[in-house]
């Protein structure tokens, strides 16, 4: 299996390695409308904010946004 990075450069989007990621895509994101994944990015970014107030976790969650 190659590096996460060089998988990412070729699709042009995140590669899900663990079958917990997949499980989340398809029974949590995949049912929701646009609108409702607009607003759970907003939720998640002020619980981010939150929990991370001087961004040192910000290279790690900001390379999995679209």
């Amino acid at each position: 299996m190659g590096d996460q990075d060089d998988v990412e450069a070729n699709s042009g989007a995140p590669e899900c390695w663990m079958p917990s990621c997949e499980a989340v895509r398809r029974h949590v994101l995949d049912v929701l409308t646009d609108e409702q994944v607009d607003q759970l990015r907003e939720i998640t970014d002020a619980m981010l904010r939150r929990l991370d107030p001087d961004e040192t976790l910000g290279p790690v969650y900001r390379r999995h946004d679209t």
